[in-house]
């Protein structure tokens, strides 16, 4: 099962609207994704001129996404790992979370970061961006 960065779910979003469910229902994201997703809806919200009800529900939305996703707590015991490779790759500690996850579990990263996909082929791990990815998956 992948794992799909905050980048790639809000691709899905903004690509697929009311089709992302089906789409990233079961899939895999870090536990710093829910703060990367509201992040980014707040940030969105500010710019925008938004009301904080609109950001709430904007937040709901996401919540009920992330409710039929599974989510990987990132481990203590990690943040070593996770340190030497954003330092061998230039990446911050966050993307870094997701290039670690996602090479320890042998398994693909979804993101739209151009410097994560980078950093992953480097590293040897599999990435891809979603629009990629949902060519492949269905």
């Amino acid at each position: 099962m992948p794992i799909f960065d905050a980048s790639s779910v809000q691709a899905a979003l903004r690509k697929l609207r009311g089709d992302a469910a089906p789409i990233l229902e079961g899939q895999t994201v870090l536990d710093l994704t829910l703060y990367e997703l509201g992040n980014i809806v707040w940030k969105e919200n500010l710019a925008s001129g938004g009301t904080p009800e609109e950001a709430s529900e904007k937040v709901k939305t996401i919540v009920r996404l992330l409710s039929i996703m599974e989510i990987r707590r990132i481990e203590p015991g990690e943040m070593a790992a996770i340190a030497e490779n954003a330092a061998a790759h230039g990446l911050t500690f966050c993307d870094s979370a997701y290039l670690t996850a996602a090479h320890g579990l042998a398994t693909t990263l979804i993101t739209e970061d151009t410097d994560l996909l980078g950093a992953a082929h480097d590293a040897g791990a599999k990435a891809t961006p979603i629009d990629q990815y949902l060519k492949t998956s269905t």
